[in-house]
């Protein structure tokens, strides 16, 4: 039988002192300048993958591709107006 009293913890201890503390608590949180709220639409099969394929050429298929051009395409309807 293995021998596990070695493994037997003392417990966690105190937290460190607050003069001690690692210096990413000091940190503000970060605020988004902007918060975004989902869009939902159903559209047939076929725009949602011509969307998708031209989102990704306009923007190298980065992340975040079809957000960037569904708001190019409201700031070209605003401009239009």
């Amino acid at each position: 039988m293995a021998d596990i009293t070695a493994l037997k913890s003392k417990g966690k201890g105190q937290p460190p002192a607050r003069s001690e503390a690692p210096a990413n608590t000091k940190n503000l949180p970060r605020d988004k300048a902007v918060k975004n709220r989902p869009l939902q639409v159903q559209v047939p099969e076929d725009v949602f993958l011509a969307f998708s394929a031209e989102a990704g050429q306009q923007f190298d298929f980065q992340h975040g591709a079809k957000s960037q051009l569904f708001l190019r395409m409201w700031e070209a309807y605003q401009n239009a107006k």
